[in-house]
């Protein structure tokens, strides 16, 4: 593979929507998961560098190409980084929500929601973040992380690949939010520049709902944290059929944001653990083991109530 190849897509100048390679374009008839031959190299020569990957799918990997948009020298910063802060963290394997109590907590206090299937009118991801639900206050830089962790392979399992080359749209509800709803600490700034260089999520549109009065506050609070970039990807939405234009009524909660769909968010954790509770069935992943030093997962308590990381089961 030439440099010019390494470095991503510098062999097509035609600008894309979701900003990847003219040649790394997925186009219907192709399989959801389809992983171009030139990716599988780029795939091939990424498990030739980091031991770590040995255990993880060519979707997982896939991903992080999509993260950095095939240039293959920030990839592989990316992965690197990645792996330092699972080591980092006691997670030798991906957590998960079932055996990992906190995480349902960390889902709770950042008031995120996220259903199986949910696109926007591009393909993109969709998320919801309702604001009034988040507790900024009653989180860790530790248990954001561990929750990312969890996202970061849940995500890959439940979403195909040709949604992941589109990124993803965050639904931001705006409603009911009060000033204890933001985090300008250096806590959050942490969490913010771990997010950027560590993990594989690309975030393409925020659309900021229900502004009211906090609208202006929130994105003078963003901008202390906020790289310009993701700044530039705010839309303020104005009224419901602006907000239906990007993404499909049928699709869109009907709690918070007018939209057809009544699922709420005891419905996502629902749908969390019975799709976990299928992927250990299908042996995709593995229960993790208490008594297995060197199996690797997610940490454990023990008697006195501390964390221990011998507790580690294997993906």
């Amino acid at each position: 593979m030439g440099d010019k190849d390494k470095k991503g897509g510098e062999s097509s100048k035609s600008k894309t929507f979701n900003d990847l390679d003219e040649r790394f374009q997925w186009q219907e008839g192709m399989d959801p998961d389809h992983i171009f031959p030139e990716e599988k190299e780029m795939i091939a020569e990424l498990r030739s560098k980091i031991p770590e990957l040995e255990r993880e799918s060519d979707k997982f990997i896939a991903v992080f190409l999509f993260a950095r948009r095939h240039a293959m020298p920030e990839v592989l910063e990316l992965l690197k980084k990645y792996y330092e802060y699972k080591d980092q963290y006691g997670f030798h394997t991906h957590p998960t929500f079932t055996y990992h109590k906190e995480l349902e907590k960390s889902q709770l206090d950042t008031a995120i929601i996220q259903f199986k299937g949910q696109r926007d009118r591009h393909n993109r991801i969709l998320r919801y973040y309702i604001m009034s639900q988040d507790r900024p206050s009653s989180r860790t830089v530790e248990s954001v992380i561990t929750m990312w962790f969890w996202q970061t392979a849940y995500m890959i399992e439940t979403e195909p690949l040709n949604a992941w080359r589109n990124g993803i749209v965050i639904c931001v509800d705006l409603k009911d939010m009060s000033l204890k709803n933001l985090d300008m600490s250096s806590k959050q700034k942490e969490i913010t520049r771990a997010m950027q260089g560590v993990f594989p999520f690309r975030i393409r549109a925020m659309l900021a709902c229900n502004g009211g009065m906090f609208l202006s506050a929130m994105i003078s609070a963003a901008k202390l944290f906020l790289p310009k970039k993701l700044m530039s990807r705010i839309q303020v939405i104005k009224d419901n059929k602006s907000l239906f234009e990007i993404i499909p009524k049928e699709t869109l909660m009907k709690a918070s944001f007018g939209g057809d769909c009544p699922l709420v968010k005891e419905d996502y954790f629902t749908e969390i653990k019975a799709t976990e509770a299928v992927l250990f069935e299908k042996g995709i992943w593995q229960i993790p083991s208490p008594t297995s030093p060197s199996a690797g997962g997610p940490q454990f308590k023990s008697d006195d109530g501390k964390e221990d990381k011998k507790g580690k089961g294997k993906k």
